[in-house]
C-alpha cells in the first residue's frame, strides 16, 4: 500500500509540474499525463505489478466518459444517429480491421489470428480524447462531429466481439457456438437489468435523494449509479465502459440529466488523467530509444492509412471537407488499443517487441491528435484548398434577420444572387449533392441535408430567420416543407413560388406570400411586349 501511495504522489506532483509548464503553450494536459506516466516508469524501475490497482483505477475514467456520452444521447437521439452508428462505423471498422490484418499478414509474416487481433485493434480510434476535444470545441452537432460520434460509439461496442475473438483464439475445446450463444444471453440479460433498474428504481430513486436537498449526496448517488452499471456489464464479461454507456442512455431521458451531467465532470476528467498516466507507464524508454525508426513509420503508415479509408467512406455520403475532417479527428489508435493489444500479448497471442512497437505507437498517434482536431479547420482548408464555409454545413447561430432559401435549383440559385446583391445574409439548403460544387462556385453558403429535418432547419436557425423562401419543384415537396418550417417557427415568413394555385397547397393559410410562376412570367413577358422593351431585363 505504501509503494502505490508513493507512485500517486511522485506522479500526482511530476503531472502537476509538467501541465503547468505545457499550459503555457497551450499543449492539452493529456500529453503532460502520458509523459509523467514514463518518466515516473523509467526513474522508478516500476513493474506491471506495481501498477496492477493503478490501471484498475483508469479504467473508470473510461467508464464515466463514456456514462456522461450516454447522457448526451438518449435512446431517441441514438436513433438518429444510426446511419452514423451502424452503417459509417460498420464500414469503418471492418475496412480498416481488414487493411490492418493484410498488411499484418503478408507483409510482416504474422500469423493470422495475430494479425486479425492487431488488425482491428488499430481499427479503434480514441473515444477519449476525441470526444473531450470535440465537445469543448462545440463540433459535436455538426455533421462531422455526429459522423465522428457515431463511429466512436461502434466502435466501442466492437471491442467486445474482439475481446470474443482473443478468448476464441487462446481457448482450446471451446466451441464458437457455444460462445456466442453465451455472449448474445449475457447480453439480453444485461439489457434488461438495466433498462428495468433505470426506468422503475433509479428514477425514484434519484427524486428521493434530490429532495434531500443535499448536493454532496446527490453526487455520491450518481457516483453509486454509473459504478453500478459498468459492475452489472462487467459482472456479465463485458466492459466497464459498456454498461455506463447504457446506464447514461438511460438516465437521459430523466430530469436529472443536466444536473448529474455538472457533477460527473470533474470526477470523469480526474479519472481520465489516471488514465493517461497508465498509459505512459506502458511505454518502455530503452525500447523507444532503440526503435525509434520503426515506432514512427508504424505510426505513420497506421494513421495515413486509416484516415484514408475513412475519408473513401464518408466521402459517399457527404462534403469533402466533413469527411475529411472525420478522417483526420480518428485517425489516431484508441485507448481500448491497449486493452486488446494487452489481452493479446498475455494470453500469447502477439509477442512481447510487436506488443511494444504498437503501444508506443498508439501513445505517440494519440499525443498528436489534439493537435490535428484543434486544428483541424486550417489543415483541411489547405488540403483541399478552399474555404470550409463553402463545404461544410454552414451555421447561422446568434445570427439573426438572415433569409433561408429552401431549394437550390436554378430559381433558388437567381434568388441568392439578388439576396447578395443587396448585401443580406442568406443560406441556401437542398439535398442533392451535386450542388455542392455549384454553390462553391456561387460562393453561396450552402447547407447539403434534407430541409425536412429539424436539426438541418435549427442548423440554419430558422427561428431567427426574416423569411424562408420555398422554390422546389414538386407540389408534394413543397407541402412538406411549409409544414416543417411552421412546426419549427409559426411566427416566420413563408413565402412560396408554384406552378399551382396557392388554394390547391395544403398548408396555404400558413404561407404568407405566394408567387405563381406562370402568372409572373406571363405578365412580365406581356409588360415587356406591350412597351417593345424587350431588350432590357427586369429583376424577379
Amino acid at each position: 500500500m505504501e509503494s502505490i501511495l508513493q507512485i500517486l504522489l511522485i506522479t500526482a506532483l511530476l503531472s502537476i509540474l509538467i501541465n503547468t509548464f505545457l499550459k503555457k503553450y497551450d499543449f492539452p494536459p493529456i500529453i503532460g499525463y502520458i509523459i509523467a506516466g514514463a518518466f515516473v516508469t523509467y526513474v522508478f524501475s516500476l513493474r506491471d505489478t506495481s501498477l496492477h490497482i493503478l490501471h484498475e483505477i483508469s479504467e473508470f475514467g473510461i467508464a464515466f466518459l463514456m456514462f456522461t456520452i450516454g447522457l448526451e444521447f438518449s435512446v431517441t437521439n441514438f436513433k438518429k444517429l444510426k446511419k452514423e452508428v451502424f452503417i459509417f462505423g460498420t464500414f469503418q471498422v471492418v475496412l480498416s480491421g481488414l487493411l490492418f490484418t493484410i498488411i499484418s499478414n503478408y507483409l510482416f509474416h504474422l500469423s493470422p489470428q495475430s494479425s486479425i487481433i492487431i488488425g482491428f485493434a488499430l481499427a479503434l480510434s480514441s473515444t477519449a480524447i476525441v470526444l473531450k476535444i470535440i465537445n469543448e470545441n462545440r463540433d459535436v452537432q455538426k455533421d462531422y462531429g455526429r459522423m465522428v460520434l457515431g463511429i466512436l460509439l461502434f466502435q466501442d461496442l466492437a471491442v467486445i466481439p474482439i475481446l470474443l475473438m482473443i478468448t476464441f483464439f487462446s481457448t482450446s475445446g471451446v466451441a464458437l457456438e457455444i460462445m456466442l450463444i453465451n455472449t448474445l444471453i449475457s447480453a439480453i440479460l444485461v439489457l434488461l437489468i438495466l433498462f428495468f433498474a433505470g426506468k422503475y428504481l433509479v428514477t425514484p430513486f434519484l427524486r428521493f435523494v434530490f429532495n434531500s436537498h443535499s448536493h454532496e449526496l446527490f453526487i455520491a448517488s450518481v457516483l453509486l449509479i454509473a459504478t453500478a452499471a459498468s459492475y452489472t456489464a462487467y459482472h456479465f464479461g463485458f466492459s466497464y465502459s459498456l454498461g455506463a454507456f447504457i446506464g447514461g442512455m438511460l438516465l437521459a431521458e430523466t430530469p436529472f440529466k443536466h444536473q448529474i451531467q455538472a457533477d460527473l465532470t470533474p470526477f470523469r476528467d480526474l479519472l481520465l488523467g489516471v488514465f493517461f498516466v497508465s498509459v505512459g507507464m506502458q511505454v518502455s524508454v530503452e525500447f523507444l530509444v532503440s526503435n525509434i525508426a520503426d515506432i514512427l513509420a508504424v505510426m505513420t503508415t497506421v494513421m495515413l492509412l486509416k484516415a484514408f479509408v475513412i475519408f473513401f467512406i464518408l466521402k459517399f455520403f457527404t462534403v469533402a471537407s466533413n469527411a475529411l475532417k472525420s478522417a483526420l479527428a480518428l485517425s489516431q489508435v484508441g485507448e481500448f488499443s491497449f486493452v486488446v493489444l494487452e489481452l493479446a500479448r498475455i494470453n500469447g497471442i502477439t509477442s512481447q517487441d510487436i506488443n511494444q512497437t504498437l503501444i508506443i505507437a498508439v501513445v505517440f498517434s494519440m499525443i498528436l491528435t489534439p493537435f490535428i482536431v484543434k486544428n483541424l479547420q486550417t489543415i483541411v482548408e489547405k488540403i483541399l484548398r478552399s474555404k470550409e464555409k463553402l463545404t461544410e454545413p454552414f451555421s447561422t447561430t446568434g445570427i439573426s434577420g438572415h433569409i433561408v432559401v429552401l431549394g437550390y435549383g436554378s430559381l433558388g440559385q437567381q434568388i441568392c444572387k439578388i439576396i447578395k446583391e443587396k448585401g443580406l445574409l442568406y443560406i441556401a439548403i437542398d439535398n442533392k449533392h451535386k450542388l455542392v460544387k455549384t454553390s462553391q462556385e456561387n460562393s453561396d453558403p450552402f447547407i447539403l441535408g434534407n430541409a425536412n429535418q429539424k436539426h438541418i432547419l435549427c442548423d440554419a436557425n430558422v427561428k431567427n430567420a426574416m423569411a424562408v423562401l420555398i422554390t422546389v419543384e414538386n407540389d408534394e415537396d413543397t407541402n412538406n416543407l411549409v409544414e416543417s418550417v411552421f412546426h419549427l417557427s409559426p411566427t416566420v415568413n413563408i413565402v412560396v413560388s408554384s406552378r399551382v394555385d396557392k388554394s390547391k397547397l395544403m398548408f396555404d393559410k400558413r404561407i404568407r406570400f405566394f408567387v405563381h410562376e406562370h402568372e409572373e412570367v406571363a405578365a412580365r413577358m406581356t409588360l415587356h411586349a406591350l412597351t417593345c422593351n424587350l431588350t432590357q431585363s427586369a429583376k424577379l
